[in-house]
């Protein structure tokens, strides 16, 4: 029986669903499972526990364990790994699984030791769209980004700490050849091009609703339980 509590980390779309942002989905107006009997001790959205949910969420009740989820709205792929590397600093995470969302490449985090931290209000400081198209260069950032993904997958090895990335709002840069990165059941290792796969009404590229948190769920409930 699967036993370690579940920790997510990524932006919006490992945060919550957000069910009614495109009120023309096929799937759209599913119910988040409820009442939940876990222990969801740590949330950035008190959504998720309100009215939404997450994959993180119903994830951890079909197994019957705890979770945690520090994903953060408008973060980007820096701002994951330097508050998973905080996280496992200062805590206990052996008995813990990990599950790193990837968001898209571009979003820029200015990472300083004192900003955007777990207790810390402060943000992230950004740069406007126009100063950062200045330092923006698309191979540049995927060599660097995904070389912090790998030291990222070989620190959490290092530290026996167990661990998933999946390609949450990452749609562009492949990481199944470098990190142990989630493959959805129609091949696809990209969650918007899996959502479209069974339902094109989301080719926009919409935060997954409800039924989609609850659909990745299960595969991952899947997953875990046929190791």
């Amino acid at each position: 029986m699967f036993k370690k509590t579940i920790v997510g980390f990524g932006c919006s779309f490992v945060r919550n669903s957000i069910d009614g942002e495109n009120p023309n989905r096929l799937n759209i107006g599913a119910k988040p499972t409820r009442p939940l009997v876990q222990n969801h001790s740590w949330a950035h959205s008190k959504a998720c526990i309100l009215h939404e949910t997450s994959f993180i969420i119903e994830l951890a009740e079909k197994l019957k364990v705890d979770s945690k989820n520090y994903a953060h709205g408008g973060s980007g792929v820096r701002s994951a790994i330097h508050k998973v590397i905080q996280y496992v600093d200062n805590n206990d995470a052996s008995n813990e699984l990990i599950i790193i969302g990837i968001t898209t490449f571009t979003r820029f985090d200015i990472i300083r030791p004192s900003l955007g931290l777990m207790g810390v209000s402060a943000k992230y400081p950004k740069l406007s769209n126009e100063e950062y198209a200045k330092y923006y260069d698309v191979k540049d950032v995927e060599v660097e980004i995904t070389t912090l993904l790998k030291l990222l997958h070989m620190y959490l090895d290092s530290k026996g700490i167990e661990h998933i990335f999946i390609n949450t709002f990452n749609y562009h840069h492949s990481t199944k050849e470098i990190i142990p990165t989630f493959i959805f059941p129609c091949g696809s290792e990209y969650w918007t091009d899996h959502i479209i796969h069974y339902d094109e009404t989301s080719r926009n590229r919409n935060h997954p609703n409800i039924s989609d948190h609850q659909i990745l769920s299960k595969y991952l409930f899947d997953a875990l339980s046929n190791r």
